[in-house]
């Protein structure tokens, strides 16, 4: 057994971190729509549900669009009663692309 060492050491702990990934993604324009409609989701989200990668499965989503803070506020506070489900926010962007 060693004696102690005359030296203080500085000690700290390793803590994981588990960051929330900010995904910035594409929209693509649906020639059938006529609109910016479609969504291709990045690997990110697709390492989180593998099930979306099933190709005889059948998908929906389901968005609700708060027309305030509050609104949004209170359905957290119903979401916070079964905390299986976990939301997922998404913010519509336009893009400014400059041209040299």
């Amino acid at each position: 057994m060693k004696a102690p060492s005359k030296t203080q050491e500085d000690i700290t702990e390793l803590i994981p971190i588990n960051e929330i990934p900010e995904i910035v993604g594409k929209l693509f324009y649906s020639e059938s729509d006529q609109a910016w409609s479609t969504i291709r989701f990045k690997k990110e989200i697709l390492q989180k549900f593998p099930q979306l990668k099933e190709k005889r499965g059948s998908f929906c989503y389901k968005m609700k669009l708060f027309s305030s803070q509050d609104e949004l506020n209170d359905e957290i506070k119903s979401l916070r009663k079964n905390p299986a489900i976990i939301p997922m926010l998404l913010f519509l962007c336009k893009r400014r692309v400059e041209e040299n």
